[in-house]
């Protein structure tokens, strides 16, 4: 079984074991190491270049010139390779529970989407369990979007995630 393609032999590689039974079979002399997405390693870069730092700041790192530190995107963030460093998932059906995620299409979000119904207000979301119920008089049947779930058919808001309301009500 091969593990990852293009790793160069002896490299480290940062894996979130929470879901892993055991950790992936060695293949080039790489180093796996387990990390807990709450405690996010950091990478220190030797030879501090500002062309080596954009690069981590657009695939999936944030980076510190002072501490010539680069830290994984964490749980609730994503970099995009437009955006230097990591942004929040967006308001709405979205979150993310992963660390170092990296957007594949230009302006994507690299985000998983709540279940149906249910929406994170603030956005930021890190878990299934930061998504809450979308509001009264919205569609609960469909995913959120980048809102608090659709109105329900003859129903409106005046707040994109507020509750939706009927005019005859």
């Amino acid at each position: 079984m091969e593990f990852v393609k293009g790793v160069r032999n002896e490299s480290t590689l940062f894996v979130n074991c929470a879901s892993l039974s055991q950790l992936p079979r060695s293949t080039n002399n790489e180093t796996i190491k387990c990390v807990d997405p709450q405690s996010l390693p950091k990478i220190h870069l030797l030879a501090w270049h500002i062309m080596v730092a954009d690069y981590f700041d657009r695939n999936g790192f944030e980076c510190e010139a002072l501490t010539e530190t680069c830290v994984p995107c964490r749980p609730g963030t994503f970099a995009d390779r437009v955006t230097v460093g990591c942004q929040p998932c967006p308001r709405g059906g979205f979150f993310q529970d992963g660390i170092g995620q990296l957007a594949t299409v230009r302006g994507g979000v690299a985000c998983k989407q709540c279940n149906k119904g249910t929406y994170v207000k603030s956005g930021g979301g890190s878990s299934t369990k930061d998504c809450e119920v979308c509001p009264g008089g919205t569609n609960q049947s469909t995913f959120a979007g980048y809102r608090a779930c659709s109105c329900k058919e003859n129903y409106a808001r005046t707040d994109r995630y507020g509750p939706c309301t009927s005019p005859w009500s």
